[in-house]
């Protein structure tokens, strides 16, 4: 009990107060303060506690069932695409990003089925769970059952074309793809959609145009590098508990010194968000094809000059609309050089720096040069390799920074790939490491909470391979922590794909 008690009011967004709070109040402030829980947890903020939205199963169907009560009202919460607010509105693509990082897809479907009758639209979601889960055909069919109903939904469409683009259907993923682009024009998925079906279909050129007229919300100044400076931020994971150690900040709050590896301090470190988006996009035409090959598309489609005032405005310089870059096949489209936009330029300058230093590492290793800066030099080669998808050499760096000495971001980063390549004894076994590092071998108390850097990697193998390959593989470790027996039962409780195979 309180002293003095506790009185119960609201207040509106032009500051009027209303001592009128029934229930309806009291579920409203419910799911909003869960949602915004579930969005981004708070900053890194000593001796600030984040809590977790949900510890029980129970406390999750309690929100899950006033969310759903509150469907008519997601719409007003904003949207990415007001065209098609009422389906993907914010409330719905948080809860659908709650299921999918978890890899509960089953419980996604549950949750967004009742709601299908009174909005197809929720058939997006519910078909990227079933697409995630393996049962394509099943999305497939609840796709075309909904574009029936809604033939022009930026939303179905993509979803669609993703789909058939992921089973190598390029002859129908293309017109889809184009179709999207034409609808939603100012969605910078849709265009990331289109370049890796050009890609796919061997247009590198179309790719490059379509990569080019991408919307990037951002604001350029007058330095062409702007756009790589990264966020110093840092934000803890969620919900469970993060890694505390000084280790953590070491790459990017590390001052620039001499003694710094050069592979910390290459531009592409610090892209974020959509420009990483389109950097890894960028780096899979320079895989699937070559450098030279990408550089001689690059100097067909664009001119190389910088435009007359220095600034290519909010989303690009081409000046082209959706329809005219979509048909381009159709135009010739050498016939007429574009302006490459100031943010792709520099990201072919980083990733010419990311090469170059990938190459130059490479050299080295070849003439038997042993990396100098030891463990952080290890790291810095990872995250290298990382961003220019060569996983074995990422892989390779990783392990030996652990040889060179403990290493979380080595460990988490070794446990990730094992996890999505399926390795359930190496992953295990990283996980079992990061566990005892940060619990301790014998913890007094079983803890409330988990890293998420283990439990979320130790769901994605469950739900790759199963748990009936998954348990006896913990079953043989040497010396298995208590915390990875209680994740093993947690994934159970809360129905993560695999988890009952």
């Amino acid at each position: 009990t309180i002293p003095g008690g506790v009185r119960a009011y609201t207040m509106d967004s032009t500051g009027r107060r209303s001592d009128h709070v029934n229930e309806d109040v009291w579920k409203r402030a419910h799911v909003s303060s869960v949602l915004r829980a579930l969005v981004r947890p708070p900053p890194h903020i000593p001796c600030l506690v984040s809590l977790s939205p949900f510890e029980t199963t129970r406390e999750e169907e309690l929100f899950l069932r006033d969310v759903a009560q509150l469907h008519d009202l997601w719409w007003k919460v904003g949207s990415e695409n007001p065209a098609e607010a009422k389906s993907l509105n914010r409330v719905a693509t948080v809860l659908r990003t709650h299921f999918l990082d978890s890899f509960r897809y089953t419980p996604l479907i549950s949750f967004f089925q009742p709601l299908l009758p009174s909005d197809p639209l929720i058939a997006t979601h519910i078909a990227r769970a079933y697409r995630c889960s393996g049962h394509k055909d099943q999305a497939f069919s609840l796709l075309a059952q909904a574009l029936e109903s809604h033939p022009d939904s930026v939303c179905l469409l993509g979803e669609q074309a993703e789909l058939l683009l992921e089973e190598g259907q390029l002859e129908f993923a293309l017109p889809l793809a184009r179709y999207c682009v034409q609808l939603g024009p100012t969605d910078p998925r849709g265009w990331f959609l289109l370049a890796q079906t050009y890609l796919a279909s061997g247009a590198l050129d179309l790719a490059l145009i379509a990569l080019n007229v991408t919307p990037m919300p951002l604001e350029l100044d007058e330095s062409p590098r702007s756009v790589l400076v990264g966020d110093k931020r840092t934000y803890p994971a969620h919900p469970q508990e993060t890694f505390e150690e000084p280790e953590e900040r070491e790459v990017e709050d590390e001052p620039e010194d001499d003694d710094t590896p050069p592979q910390f301090l290459l531009p592409g470190n610090a892209l974020k968000g959509k420009l990483a988006e389109a950097y890894s996009l960028l780096v899979s035409m320079v895989n699937a094809t070559s450098w030279d090959a990408v550089l001689d598309a690059r100097a067909t489609v664009f001119s190389l000059e910088t435009d007359g005032d220095g600034n290519e405005g909010r989303f690009g310089g081409s000046g082209e609309s959706a329809k005219e870059v979509a048909d381009d096949e159709h135009q010739q489209p050498v016939h007429c050089k574009r302006l490459c936009t100031r943010w792709l330029d520099s990201l072919f300058h980083a990733l010419y720096e990311d090469l170059t230093a990938f190459a130059s590492w490479r050299l080295s290793e070849d003439g038997g040069e042993q990396a100098k800066g030891g463990k952080r030099e290890w790291l810095a080669r990872g995250l290298l390799a990382n961003r220019l998808h060569r996983h074995e050499e990422a892989e390779m760096a990783y392990s030996s920074a652990l040889r060179e000495g403990w290493s979380q971001r080595a460990c988490r980063a070794l446990l990730d790939h094992y996890a999505q390549s399926g390795r359930v004894p190496e992953a295990l076994a990283a996980a079992n490491n990061l566990l005892i590092k940060y619990f301790g071998r014998y913890p007094t108390l079983p803890p409330a909470k988990y890293p998420k850097q283990v439990v979320l990697p130790v769901f994605r193998l469950i739900s790759v391979c199963g748990m009936g390959a998954v348990r006896p593989a913990f079953e043989a470790l040497v010396a298995p922590h208590p915390s990875l027996q209680i994740i093993l039962e947690d994934a159970v409780k809360w129905d993560v794909h695999g988890a009952s195979q």
